[in-house]
């Protein structure tokens, strides 16, 4: 193939430009530094053709890492005056942003704006003039206060270059029309202590012309191509058939070609060269992954189907490269689609092994006979892959569309999901049976099966869309839908039923309702202390009653208290604990049952709260201390009802108001 030289870089040009970079421009203009940009610091990822699967990994380069360069107070008086790009009005300039830049961070966000208002306001080196040291002094673009780099990176200049590269990939992946977005990039980037700004310097790697011209090519041949998918079928209604009419025409009977000569070049030729755009793609039909991505991201847009580019590694186990590819959005569910793997030079008839996919098969690997392929979203890496939507449609794969699509479009009565939610908690009891309250989103989707995996099966067990509470604890059910796949968490509580007993420290309880329990007993303890709750599996009980026959007979009990939130004493709870002599609950009780106390004989000293009390049952203090002090905490006129109570049930001694 020709070589374009309008992207061509030449030696001589190379050794003008470091030599201008010695100037007055800067205070350090660290020679071999340049020389490692244009040269050694041009890292490109792998470029191989797999055997295996017939196409190359690594048709996608790195960007060329920008340089740090110190800007002194003399090189920043030299070039006030003739740089605009300090004026307010620059740094206000308008740019105009698409998806790929709502997925960026917010300091990347302000990289893509400063490339943008170098673009739109021509504030770069012109490609004619790269060497010139008038041109740098009049190019520079203030994009933040302050040190960007040592306030956001922590003078980290890896993580630096890759939110650079991620807000470069994402402006020209908005504007794919555009060639100026890919081939104006930011070489030089620094920090002017005299004013406390960083700064950034753009080299344009063809001229304006050729940019204005690319760009009007782009538009004309992208109408007579979407012209032509609509004429073979592509103006349904059904936006996932028109897709795939798209891909079909795209991938198969247009003709594109793989251009592995571009990636057979060498130096800048190799990063800025037509192949990765879509002019490459649309115009002169010669590309490589990102050039293919981009030209169909450019079709599905005029088709009224949002789509977007993915980068990041791609190829087999063997042989992984750094690769771009498309996910469009059909009826609010993304799919993963690669026209670069699935074109066909030869037959001119597209595949479908990669068409509407999730990106967990993506990851996963997809057969391709003997090896699986792959494409992964590398995190934190100079590839913004991992920051687009991930892809989970389902429903509109190869098999489906390419059906009949008419009648199955014209009858379908299902409605999508496009999310799901569940409760954050739940409480239940052990052995029940429940389901997760699912909502989806829409409300009225149609296939609402949802598949429940336990983190803790010796908890909560469960059976496709359904869960039982095996055993008391805690587990995390997680909650993923058929349709969609959609995911959502729960954290599932399992408490003992109402009626069963548990023991905690030295005494037992039994759960009495869904917040309360009663106080069974203990075991060798003389002085008992009712706690006012309880807690078991997260859950915190208020501790109510006393439960009938709870230390009946027992010959350890010496003093009760405590009992904040006890309203009532069970029958026989304390009868016949023969070495019982103090008593003193602070609950507000309201009922005390029959033969309570029952012939506690050394029981001398009780003090309890009968503010509410209503009720003592029969014998419930005969055969107590017939001495017994009694200290009731009452109003005036309730304390006599109650020591009239007291006395019915058999107490004999003193009593005083409490």
């Amino acid at each position: 193939m020709k070589k374009n030289n309008t992207y061509d870089v030449g030696s001589g040009e190379k050794r003008s430009l470091l030599q201008t970079l010695r100037g007055r421009l800067f205070k350090k203009a660290i020679p071999m530094a340049m020389f490692a940009f244009f040269g050694a610091s041009l890292v490109f990822t792998k470029i191989d053709v797999s055997a295996e699967t017939g196409l190359p990994a690594g048709d996608l380069p790195e960007a060329p890492a920008p340089i740090e360069t110190e800007f002194s107070d003399e090189s920043f008086a030299a070039g006030e005056e003739k740089n605009s790009a300090f004026e307010p009005e620059t740094l206000n300039a308008p740019v105009t942003t698409g998806r790929h830049y709502n997925c960026l961070s917010a300091d990347e966000k302000v990289l893509y704006e400063a490339i943008g208002k170098a673009v739109s306001t021509k504030t770069y080196i012109p490609y004619a003039l790269m060497g010139s040291k008038s041109a740098m002094n009049s190019r520079w673009v203030v994009y933040a206060t302050g040190n960007f780099v040592q306030q956001y990176y922590g003078n980290n200049k890896t993580s630096f270059s890759y939110a650079l590269s991620r807000a470069q990939e994402a402006i020209y992946y908005d504007h794919p029309n555009q060639v100026e977005y890919y081939m104006v990039a930011a070489y030089s980037y620094g920090y002017i202590p005299a004013r406390n700004q960083s700064v950034l310097v753009f080299q344009a790697y063809s001229n304006d012309k050729m940019f204005a011209s690319y760009d009007a090519q782009i538009d004309a041949k992208l109408n007579s191509i979407v012209a032509k998918i609509k004429s073979i079928g592509a103006t349904s209604t059904w936006p996932a058939y028109n897709e795939l009419r798209a891909y079909d025409y795209y991938c198969g009977s247009y003709g594109l070609t793989y251009d592995y000569d571009a990636l057979k070049a060498t130096g800048t030729q190799s990063y800025f060269h037509y192949a990765h755009t879509a002019y490459g793609s649309l115009v002169l039909g010669k590309a490589v992954c990102d050039g293919y991505s981009l030209g169909f991201e450019l079709i599905m847009s005029r088709l009224g189907i949002p789509a977007m580019i993915v980068t990041g590694m791609g190829g087999s186990a063997n042989n992984m490269g750094g690769h771009a590819w498309n996910i469009v959005n059909i009826d609010g569910n993304w799919y993963e689609l690669d026209t670069t793997r699935d074109d066909k030079d030869k037959t001119k008839k597209a595949d479908h092994t990669f068409f509407n996919k999730t990106t967990e098969s993506y990851q996963k690997g997809i057969s391709l006979g003997s090896v699986m392929g792959y494409h992964v979203r590398n995190v934190n890496q100079g590839y913004m892959g991992f920051k687009v939507p991930q892809a989970k449609g389902v429903h509109w794969t190869y098999p489906y569309i390419s059906g009949t699509y008419i009648s199955r479009y014209k009858h379908d009565p299902n409605v999508w999901a496009l999310g799901i939610t569940c409760p954050a908690r739940m409480d239940v009891y052990q052995g029940s049976t429940f389901n997760i309250g699912v909502t989806f989103v829409p409300a009225n989707t149609t296939t609402r099966t949802v598949v429940l995996t336990s983190s803790n099966p010796r908890v909560v067990a469960t059976n496709g869309g359904m869960a039982t509470a095996v055993g008391t604890g805690v587990a995390n059910i997680t909650v993923k839908s058929i349709d969609g796949g959609y995911k959502a968490n729960c954290t599932v509580y399992v408490h003992i039923p109402i009626g069963a007993k548990f023991n905690s420290g030295n005494y037992t309880y039994k759960v009495t309702s869904a917040s309360t329990v009663s106080f069974a007993g203990s075991g060798k303890v003389g002085t008992v202390e009712i706690p006012s709750t309880v807690a078991l599996n997260g859950k915190i009980y208020s501790v109510t009653s006393i439960e009938p026959g709870a230390f009946k007979n027992n010959k350890h009990v010496l003093s009760v208290k405590g009992g904040k939130n006890i309203t009532s004493i069970g029958s026989n709870a304390f009868s016949g604990c023969k070495k019982l002599s103090n008593v003193k609950i602070s609950g507000a009780i309201r009922k005390i049952g029959s033969k309570a106390f029952y012939k506690c004989g050394k029981l001398s000293k009780i003090e309890f709260n009968a503010k509410k009390l209503n009720s003592i049952g029969k014998n419930a203090f005969k055969g107590i201390n017939s001495s017994a002090k009694f200290k009731i905490k009452a109003s005036k006129s309730k304390y006599n009802k109650v020591i009239k109570l007291v006395k019915k049930a058999g107490a004999k001694g003193s009593y005083k108001k409490g």
